[in-house]
């Protein structure tokens, strides 16, 4: 195929719609996720929505959406970008989610109700809803946290620490020491405390 001069323009042009519409899509889910994370009106929703059921999944109605009305659709819908608000104001506050088989959850909680917020990872990715007990608070992320932006008491500190480990590493190479043996080093430090946090949880299981 001869690329002239028309060609190149038709493509340029295909291109830039597609930036454009990826652009558009971007704004709209931002503004979806400020509008969920602002209020405490689809948290309220959450707790209506599952008076009747303890947990779905924004695909279990993928095949069959006429059983929902239209504001529980679009709510189902958006249960990923609630869980997207979440995530980024976690990851602020150096919260972390919990792992578990195929994904990760976060705790959420309003006065005397709580969520699990997940995703799970196969062929696709897909959100889901626990309604749990709020057993132990510090395990949950207090949902008027996320909407007023509350800052984590401990950001400031461990940001502080994750400077302290930076400086010391590239002053460790700094002064010679090989990068492969500061990866090894870093790596084997990681390893074992893993098995801490896996011997941890190991205790509260039983």
């Amino acid at each position: 195929m001869e690329y002239n001069e028309k060609n190149i323009t038709n493509s340029s042009k295909t291109m830039k719609k597609l930036v454009q519409e990826w652009i558009n899509e971007e704004i709209a889910k931002n503004n979806t996720i400020k509008e969920i994370i602002s209020s405490t009106k689809y948290f309220e929703w959450l707790k209506e929505f599952t008076k009747d059921k303890d947990y779905f999944g924004d695909d279990d109605w993928q095949y069959s959406p006429e059983e929902l009305s239209d504001t529980d659709r679009k709510n189902v819908e958006n249960l990923r970008f609630l869980y997207e608000g979440i995530d980024k104001y976690a990851i602020e506050n150096h919260i972390y989610p919990t792992k578990f088989g195929y994904g990760y959850f976060y705790g959420i909680r309003l006065d005397e109700s709580a969520f699990e917020i997940g995703i799970m990872i196969g062929q696709g990715a897909s959100c889901f809803c626990k309604k749990v007990q709020v057993d132990d608070e510090s395990r949950f992320i207090n949902f008027n946290d996320i909407i007023n932006n509350k800052k984590n008491e401990q950001v400031d500190f461990i940001n502080t620490k994750l400077n302290e480990i930076r400086d010391m590493i590239l002053s460790t190479y700094n002064i010679g020491v090989p990068i492969e043996a500061i990866n090894g080093t870093l790596k084997d430090t990681i390893g074992e405390i893993n098995k801490l946090e896996d011997e941890k949880i190991k205790v509260l299981q039983k």
